[in-house]
C-alpha cells in the first residue's frame, strides 16, 4: 500500500522535492499539491508530472478534497509551524524541511501535539544521510581511537554572487540559521551529547551582499572536556569546502578527518592513528542517500511505527543550539544552554 501525500510548497525546491525524491519513490504517491502563488502552481502545472486537477492554492481545500496519509512541507520557513499544525490535526504524519522552526518553544510544541495525536513528525536533516556520517558515528560511539577531545569543522562556500534581489540575501543570520543548522545537527548526532555553552562571533564585511553576517566563528562546550570549534563562510573566495564541511576528530589516540555532501571524491573517511600513516576507512553502503535516504527513513518509521531519528523532539535540541549560537553573536557573549 502506498502512502498517500499531500505536498505543500511548489517553489524552485519544492518542485525538485517532487522531481527527485516524491515521485521516484516506489511506496509514495503524491495525491495533492499546494502553493498559495499562482505562479508557483502555473509554473508546477507545467513541470511535468503534476496535474493541474491535484493543484491547490490552500491546504484546507486539498485535504478536503483528498484522502491522505502524510504531509510533506516543502515551503519556506514561515509556512512551517501553520502547516505542521493543520497536517497533525487532521492525522497526518508530517515530514518538514529543515530549518524547522524559529523557536525551541515552537518545536516542542508541535513535537507534542505529534505524540499526542500518536503521529510522527519529522524534521528532513538530509546531512546525516550519508554514509561518512554513519562511519563517523560508529568510530566515536566504539571509541576505536579513544574518547574524544575536540573537533574542528570548516565551511566555506561563495554565495556572493547572485543577483542583490535574491531571497537569499535577505535571510536572517543567513550562515547560522540556513547552513549551520546542518553542521550544529550532525555534531549532535555524532557526539550523542547535548551543547553546555557556546561562544560565537558573526561578520559581515562591507562587499558582502547580505543584509546580516554571512560568516561566523564560533566555540562550543560540550562537557566532559569535549570542545568544539566552528568556522564556516558564505563569502569565501577560495578553497570551497563540501556543504557538510570539512571536520576533524581529535581522539585520545588518534583523528579521524572526513568530510561529506560533495561530488564522489568528497565523500570519505580516514584515520590517523599516533605514530602512523592515515588510514582510509571503508563505508557503508547506504540504499538511499540525502534527501531520498531522509524520505526513506520516514516511509520506514511510518510503516514501523517508531519515532524518526530526526524526529521533532530532537530537533528541538538542533533549534536550541542555533538560537544559542545567533544570541551570541548578536550579544558577543557566551551563552549557556
Amino acid at each position: 500500500m502506498k502512502l498517500r501525500i499531500v505536498q505543500v510548497g511548489l517553489g524552485k525546491w519544492g518542485r525538485n522535492w517532487f522531481q527527485e525524491i516524491l515521485r521516484r519513490h516506489r511506496a509514495a504517491e503524491v495525491v495533492a499539491f499546494v502553493d498559495p502563488s499562482d505562479e508557483a502552481l502555473a509554473t508546477a502545472r507545467g513541470d511535468g508530472g503534476i496535474e493541474p486537477a491535484r493543484c491547490f492554492a490552500s491546504l484546507g481545500a486539498a485535504l478536503r478534497a483528498v484522502k491522505a496519509d502524510a504531509l510533506v512541507i516543502t515551503a519556506s520557513l514561515p509556512a512551517h509551524v501553520p502547516a505542521c499544525r493543520a497536517g497533525l490535526a487532521e492525522g497526518l504524519h508530517v515530514l518538514v524541511e529543515k530549518p524547522f522552526v524559529l523557536r525551541e518553544r515552537e518545536a516542542r510544541e508541535l513535537a507534542a501535539m505529534a505524540r499526542k495525536r500518536k503521529r510522527l513528525l519529522m524534521v528532513s536533516q538530509n546531512y546525516r544521510f550519508y554514509p561518512s556520517v554513519r562511519a563517523v558515528q560508529k568510530l566515536v560511539r566504539e571509541e576505536r581511537l579513544g574518547a574524544v577531545g575536540a573537533i574542528a569543522i570548516d565551511f566555506r562556500r561563495y554565495a556572493n554572487g547572485r543577483p542583490r534581489k535574491h531571497a537569499h540575501f535577505q535571510l536572517e543570520e543567513p550562515l547560522l540559521r540556513d547552513m549551520a543548522v546542518h553542521q550544529m545537527d550532525l555534531v549532535r548526532a555524532v557526539l550523542g551529547r547535548e551543547a553546555r555553552e557556546v561562544l560565537c562571533w558573526s561578520h559581515n564585511p562591507p562587499w558582502s551582499r547580505f543584509a546580516e553576517s554571512p560568516s561566523a566563528s564560533a566555540l562550543l562546550d560540550f562537557g566532559g572536556g569535549v570542545h568544539v570549534n566552528y568556522c564556516g563562510s558564505w563569502i569565501a573566495h577560495e578553497a570551497q569546502t563540501p556543504w557538510a564541511g570539512l571536520w576533524t576528530v581529535e581522539c585520545a589516540r588518534g583523528a579521524i578527518v572526513w568530510s561529506s555532501r560533495g561530488d564522489d571524491a568528497d565523500e570519505w573517511v580516514r584515520i590517523h592513528r599516533l605514530g602512523g600513516a592515515f588510514r582510509s576507512v571503508k563505508l557503508p553502503k547506504l540504499r538511499a542517500v540525502d534527501r531520498a535516504g531522509a524520505f526513506a527513513h520516514f516511509v520506514q518509521c511510518v510503516e514501523e511505527h517508531v519515532e524518526p531519528e530526526t524526529s521533532a523532539r530532537d530537533n528541538a535540541q538542533t533549534i536550541r543550539l542555533v538560537n544559542a549560537l545567533i544570541a551570541s553573536a548578536k550579544s558577543r557573549r557566551a551563552v549557556r544552554l
